[in-house]
């Protein structure tokens, strides 16, 4: 049985990109058909207006739902071959017609839209087992200047009880010294504290100052 959510966890449906695709607007949602193994069959696949993904696989020949595909712990080589296309289809989908919407912060949104229009820098999604892990490198040498995360905010103070969104950024050994307080600035989350500080995206640094320290760290990895 093939784990939906998880395939569009942290996504968001780009409606421009669906309608490329293929997608047809249904008016409650947008629907694209894909036939397989030739012809006998076909994926149904539906996205509502509230990105809700479901799918249907369609015995072309008496235009009835195989319902064995969605069900648990069904076995066989030719179910196990209708799951694989179908749960391809459904990657396919996620990775071309759908823009990841990971970060909840507002302060999160604008470090991101500085990013990209000062830098014309997208985030980068590079471990699955952490979709909720971005970086941003220089284009020139592929080099990290910024690492945004969501993570249990106790991981940098116990007062912290509850997830936050943070951003790593680069600093020289004196300037990372003198930031570190334990309370808006920490030692850098998962990366060399010597040369790396974290603070939190709650607004609690305004974002002149982030932006700035921003542009530090950038200028450092050049």
């Amino acid at each position: 049985m093939i784990d939906v959510k998880s395939i569009f966890d942290f996504k968001k449906m780009n409606v421009e990109k669906l309608k490329s695709f293929g997608f047809v607007d249904c008016v409650k949602y947008y629907e694209i058909k894909k036939t397989i193994l030739d012809n006998q069959f076909y994926i149904s696949l539906k996205v509502t207006k509230t990105d809700q993904v479901d799918y249907s696989v369609i015995d072309s020949s008496i235009n009835e739902e195989y319902a064995l595909v969605k069900t648990a712990n069904a076995q066989g080589s030719f179910v196990g071959e209708i799951q694989t296309k179908c749960e391809d289809f459904l990657r396919e989908v996620s990775d071309k017609c759908f823009d990841y919407d990971v970060f909840q912060s507002e302060q999160t949104k604008r470090v991101v839209q500085f990013i990209k229009n000062k830098y014309n820098v997208d985030e980068e999604y590079l471990w699955e087992k952490y979709p909720n892990y971005a970086v941003f490198r220089n284009h020139d040498n592929s080099k990290w200047f910024a690492i945004i995360m969501t993570i249990d905010g106790k991981k940098l103070k116990s007062s912290l009880d509850k997830e936050v969104e943070i951003i790593d950024l680069k600093g020289t050994a004196e300037n990372v010294a003198s930031l570190v307080d334990d309370c808006n600035y920490y030692g850098g989350y998962h990366m060399n504290k010597k040369y790396w500080y974290t603070t939190v995206l709650d607004d609690s640094i305004c974002d002149s100052e982030l932006f700035d320290r921003i542009v530090d760290s950038f200028h450092l990895i050049q």
